[in-house]
């Protein structure tokens, strides 16, 4: 049943009252003039198409309410027509408003998207609008307008380079006036966008903590995984307690992908200070493999400040090539380099463990540098790359950038 304050007032009446907000612009004036006055501006505040606004406004036009003129926009590059109330539409937009009060209609709301109901919203949009307008509010960066669903009569929000502007609140309010099954729609048309984007958002790595978001909120969850487990160490490298908070709504996690996907949990929790959820990921992963569960048990005892704890948890695997590299990174750490320098040389790596050669590889490095012999780390840090399989490389190649190594 459509909701009778959603149509109160009539399209005419909803634009004089738009343009009423700026009243007190100076109708002589060209240059510098609103986005919202011109009729992008007007479509976009009233949720009408470009071409009804236009129809609109030359009623208005007609009947001397409203008068156009070319001018140029604050932050555009060419000129546009924009539009103000004349003397007889700032008189019809008193009358309006008294209307409106009389009547119990609160004009801000109306005009104001994210003032409004977004139950209400949903229950009054055609189904195709509903669609544009939540894949609009499920991306969290601004996206082009252009990208998104085609809709019927609803005019996204947009500024004047065409870039989605959508608030926060109205996101929110979208997102928990929805069902189930209307937010996995927009977020898998989310998902799928960032898998082809190249232009919005710099980095590859930015675009897959975007497009893991959505996936997961998608309930994705076999896409959601093989993308954390093709991208790992990247993941790892740029956890942040946004990557945590996506992780841990990630549940049954094909054994396939479990023991990367668990790590990366693990990494993101000890960043975000989960050390609880940490913990009991621990715990999921020692039924993958023991050996990695341990190691990350060190390092929770390390971010609680227990560094005995996390030496000795180490020491007692038995001087698996794994353990000791992490002992003596941790010494490294502590700024006891010689006792560092003394494990990694004594380390006893198995014939074939490509991770353990390329983790001393970089630790040597790593104390080259402490030792003032930049050329030696360089030298160190080639073997890794060239012992590492091409999808490692790149790691190698983040770690010389951070360590300042060309």
């Amino acid at each position: 049943m459509k909701n009778d304050n959603m149509v109160t007032l009539s399209i005419g009446q909803r634009i004089i009252m738009h343009l009423d907000r700026f009243k007190m612009t100076d109708s002589s004036e060209i240059y510098n003039i609103p986005w919202d006055l011109t009729q992008d501006g007007i479509a976009t505040s009233i949720r009408i198409s470009r071409a009804h606004a236009s129809i609109e406004l030359k009623k208005l036009r007609e009947c001397g309410k409203v008068e156009e003129k070319q001018t140029h926009i604050k932050g555009g590059k060419v000129k546009r027509k924009s539009y103000l109330l004349t003397p007889f539409g700032m008189s019809e937009s008193a009358r309006i408003r008294d209307y409106a009060e009389n009547n119990g209609i609160d004009i801000d709301a109306l005009l104001d998207l994210k003032r409004q109901d977004a139950n209400i919203i949903l229950e009054n949009l055609d189904p195709v609008d509903s669609y544009a307008l939540g894949c609009a509010c499920a991306f969290r960066v601004p996206v082009p307008v252009s990208i998104l669903p085609k809709s019927v009569k609803l005019v996204i929000p947009a500024d004047v380079s065409g870039m989605t502007v959508i608030d926060e609140r109205l996101r929110s309010n979208m997102m928990r006036a929805a069902d189930s099954v209307a937010k996995a729609a927009w977020h898998s048309y989310a998902a799928d966008y960032w898998m082809e984007d190249t232009e919005i958002l710099e980095s590859d790595i930015e675009r897959t903590h975007e497009r893991l978001y959505h996936l997961v909120e998608a309930g994705r969850t076999r896409e959601a995984c093989k993308l954390i487990s093709i991208n790992a160490y990247d993941l790892i490298a740029t956890a942040n307690d946004d990557l945590h908070d996506t992780l841990v709504k990630l549940d049954n996690v094909p054994a396939k992908f479990a023991v990367d996907v668990l790590s990366v949990r693990i990494e993101a929790d000890i960043s975000s200070g989960d050390l609880d959820d940490a913990g009991d990921t621990v715990e999921k992963l020692a039924e993958y493999d023991e050996t990695a569960a341990k190691v990350y048990g060190s390092d929770i005892k390390m971010a609680e400040g227990d560094t005995d704890g996390a030496l000795g948890l180490l020491e007692e695997m038995g001087g698996l090539a794994v353990a000791d590299l992490r002992i003596a990174k941790i010494l490294f750490g502590l700024g006891r380099f010689e006792e560092s320098e003394k494990m990694v040389e004594n380390v006893r790596i198995p014939s074939g463990d490509i991770g353990a050669s390329i983790e001393r590889f970089i630790l040597m490095a790593k104390l080259d540098l402490k030792k003032g012999n930049p050329q030696q780390a360089v030298v160190r840090m080639m073997k890794a790359r060239a012992t590492a399989p091409d999808k490692e490389k790149k790691k190698i190649d983040l770690m010389m950038k951070e360590l300042k190594l060309n």
